[in-house]
């Protein structure tokens, strides 16, 4: 088993040079990339996609693709058209993932930078083009606008949330119990039932937001829950108009993806744009 390694090793040494070169610019280009140096990460992408391909030159007749053009055997034409596939996949697997962790990175904490992700996504795109890798990562982009939105209707969503529990705990602390017969402590379980089946705010804000419906709902939500306390416990809640206008905002921007993310539109994802605005 050893002497049949190393007799591969000194026959195909070149071969192994470029492969294990290749290798290590790959995982630099991820560093790289997490670091959100996309200039130097795609560049040590190309040399990486260059030393695979070189390290199987001696199989080369003719071959186009990933922007680079070689001479190839036809018997390994297949192998290298799979390695080409493999390598498009790893780089959009990565970009992906890249793209995602920068929207999600300190959400719970201080929200998503999105000047810096749409730069981001931007700046993967262009380098992919002009190193002419044939790669899509347009697919990502649908999520990047979910979390937008979503951040659109976040400011809203949580004053809504926090007027209709006000609004509860109002009509909870109103119900009588004075009575102690059978039938006024009937009265009393159904009204505390009816306080408490009314929903604060939507469920699950990112699914609603794919599918395009959390602005509505929670327009819906709040409807609801003010037509409720008022009918059925004679309690009033308000909310500045400013949350409802955002939200019937958001739902026209819902109707008109795919989005064009402008820079007018990018303090509207500000969580705190209203409270401060």
């Amino acid at each position: 088993m050893i002497n049949t390694s190393r007799e591969f090793i000194v026959e195909h040494w070149e071969r192994a040079i470029f492969c294990f070169v290749g290798l290590i610019f790959l995982v630099a280009s991820i560093n790289l990339l997490l670091q959100t140096n996309v200039p130097y990460a795609a560049a040590s992408v190309g040399i990486a996609v260059l030393c695979f391909l070189y390290g199987n030159a001696s199989r080369f007749k003719r071959f186009k693709g990933f922007g680079i053009e070689a001479e190839m055997w036809e018997e390994t034409k297949k192998e290298a058209e799979d390695l080409i596939s493999r390598l498009k996949t790893v780089i959009e697997i990565y970009s992906t993932e890249i793209l995602l962790h920068a929207v999600t990175k300190n959400r719970f904490e201080s929200g998503s930078n999105w000047p810096h992700i749409l730069q981001l996504y931007q700046d993967l795109s262009n380098q992919h083009d002009v190193l002419g890798h044939d790669i899509d990562i347009s697919k990502i982009k649908t999520t990047i606008e979910d979390y937008f939105l979503l951040d659109i209707c976040t400011e809203s969503c949580t004053q809504i949330r926090h007027k209709i529990i006000m609004g509860k705990e109002k009509a909870m602390g109103s119900l009588d119990h004075s009575r102690q017969d059978e039938e006024g402590a009937t009265i009393y379980r159904s009204k505390r039932k009816s306080i408490q089946s009314i929903s604060p705010e939507p469920e699950d804000w990112l699914l609603l937001s794919s599918n395009n419906t959390l602005a509505d709902e929670a327009i819906r939500v709040w409807q609801s829950a003010k037509e409720r306390l008022m009918a059925e416990h004679q309690v009033e809640i308000e909310i500045d108009q400013r949350y409802l206008d955002r939200l019937h905002f958001a739902s026209t921007l819902y109707k008109k993806r795919p989005l064009d993310i402008t820079p007018d539109l990018l303090p509207l994802a500000d969580r705190d744009s209203l409270l401060t605005g």
